[in-house]
């Protein structure tokens, strides 16, 4: 145990800060995958029982940051039902990523299908893009 004591400081500043995942302590961050070609940046993240209304992503310089909430997949008011196991996570997350290349935030694109985000980043070629939020398509 002292081993891990005086090791964990090292640990714990290893990653840059946009590259740590936030998430209330009931909802872990959502697991991401990050896919780079030649032309563009793939970011494609688990949202379960999340609705394309629920989720927010923005593009900034060479972040892109999504928010939102995951649910339960079941209505909080389902009479005689009581949770006895519980692995499954629930409520409001934030995502603040670091992405590999410079991309233009005004081609991006995200969709939602089956519990996963998309999202699409064109590679820019110029100087970086204005912020800008991603529609949900």
């Amino acid at each position: 145990m002292y081993h891990i004591q005086v090791a964990w400081p090292y640990f714990s500043t290893a990653l840059p800060p946009t590259e740590l995942p936030t998430a209330t302590p009931a909802a872990p961050a959502p697991r991401v995958d990050l896919l780079e070609s030649d032309r563009e940046v793939v970011v494609i993240m688990e949202v379960p029982g999340s609705k394309a209304d629920q989720l927010a992503v923005e593009v900034h310089d060479q972040q892109l940051e999504v928010s939102g909430s995951v649910g339960s997949g079941l209505s909080e008011a389902q009479p005689g039902l009581v949770y006895r196991y519980r692995e499954r996570a629930q409520g409001d997350f934030r995502r603040l990523l670091s992405l590999p290349a410079r991309v233009d935030s005004a081609l991006a694109t995200a969709t939602l299908r089956e519990g996963l985000l998309m999202v699409r980043l064109p590679k820019a070629d110029r100087s970086p893009s204005q912020p800008r939020k991603v529609s949900i398509g």
